[in-house]
This record gives C-alpha cells, sequence and structure tokens, in this order.
C-alpha cells in the first residue's frame, strides 16, 4: 500500500481516449495507462541474483527482437 507524496514507479501501456465528438468543439482526447505493475520505490528492495539474471536475460532478448526489425519500425515512423 503507499501513501500520498510516496514515489511510484508504474510500468503499462499508454493509451488515447477518445471522448463522443460534440458538433464545434475540439476533440477531447485523454491519455491512460493501463498498468500492468506499480512500484513503491521507497519500498524496492534489491532483486535476488536470480531474478536479476532473468532481468538481463529479457532485456537482451527485447533488444535482440528490435535489432531484427529495425528497418520495418523506421517506415513505420515516417
Amino acid at each position: 500500500m503507499c501513501n500520498p507524496g510516496d514515489d511510484v514507479e508504474v510500468t503499462g501501456i499508454l493509451i488515447e481516449r477518445w471522448h463522443k465528438p460534440v458538433k464545434e468543439l475540439r476533440p477531447q482526447i485523454e491519455l491512460a495507462v493501463l498498468a500492468n505493475r506499480v512500484v513503491i520505490l521507497s519500498k524496492r528492495e534489491e532483486l535476488p541474483e536470480e531474478d536479476s539474471k532473468k532481468d538481463t536475460k529479457y532485456k537482451e532478448e527485447f533488444k535482440g527482437f528490435w535489432d531484427q526489425w529495425k528497418r520495418y519500425t523506421t517506415i513505420i515512423n515516417l
């Protein structure tokens, strides 16, 4: 449980939420996060050795995936 003023780290997917359009008004858009993990930073403990190795493995896998698809992401961002 966290309290007001605590520092937190939120991991998730950033989404846009569009409100119903109203004639002659600007569209209303909200940004929201579909959180899948929340960490209270003041209570965070160091990862055990085994978890740290898993974390490194996933980072390498993630980097390898995006290195493989890098040329396609450049096209999409244009």
